[in-house]
Formats: C-alpha cells, structure tokens, sequence
C-alpha cells in the first residue's frame, strides 16, 4: 500500500517567473459508505447496516452540535469546527453591522494518533506523470 503523488505546477506569487513545483496526492478512486460499512463489518461484530446507522446518526449529530459552534472531536480521527465567511471586507466597527457572515465550511485537523499511523506510509510517484512533463 502507498500513496502516489505527481509534481504540480506552483503558482507563481513572488513575479519572479522561477518556476517551482510541489507534490500532491494523486488518488482516482473514492471510498463509499457501503465501502466503508463492509469494511468495518469484517473488522468488528456490528453489522454492515449497523454501521450504516451508525453513520447516518454521527453525521445528524455533529451537525447538530456544529451548528451550535461546537467543536467536535472524534478520539484517533481529529477535530470538526466551523468556519465562517464574511460578505463584505471589514475594516471599522460600521462594516460589522453589514458583513453578512455565514457559513462558509467545516473544516477538519487531523488527530495525533491518525497522524502517527500515517507517518509510516510509503508514498511513490505516480506512473502517470500529466502535470510535470514538459
């Protein structure tokens, strides 16, 4: 098992015209739910419809807890928080009045012990090299 990754283009924000390259992920495939819920079945007595609900009720339930501002936080998986987005720059006390802020994303930062399992992945360059070839 190991994570492919291609070199990409890096914006260039200085205007110097160097170009620099930097790694990313190369991943094709997307793991489901049902996936998942197989998976979990294998490892544990619950079932895969077990795990389904299970599923259906975490995501309900931080929802929930999020859309209060909570931060939710899953032990070896990482923290769930809130961000928010302002429709108008704010500069002066007048433009708090106006921002119109809302939601904007739900951000994630991973746990210590999720990233401990993943510092001994092996990762190789991806046999398909679109982005890095002249």
């Amino acid at each position: 098992m190991a994570i492919n990754y291609e070199f990409y283009v890096t914006p260039d924000a200085t205007g110097d015209g160097e170009r620099t390259y930097h790694a990313r992920v190369v991943g094709y495939n997307k793991v489901s739910t049902d996936q998942l819920a197989s998976e979990i079945q294998h490892a544990c007595t619950l079932t895969k419809a077990d795990v389904k609900a299970v599923l259906a009720a975490l995501s309900d339930t931080m929802a929930s807890h999020l859309g209060y501002g909570d931060k939710v936080y899953l032990e070896g998986i990482g923290y769930f928080g809130v961000t928010l987005k302002c429709q108008k720059q704010v500069s002066t006390e007048e433009d708090m009045k106006r921002a119109g802020v809302s939601f904007k994303s739900v951000s994630f930062r991973a746990d210590s012990e999720l990233k401990k399992k993943m510092e001994q992945q092996k990762v190789h360059r991806s046999k398909l090299r679109p982005h890095s070839m002249p």
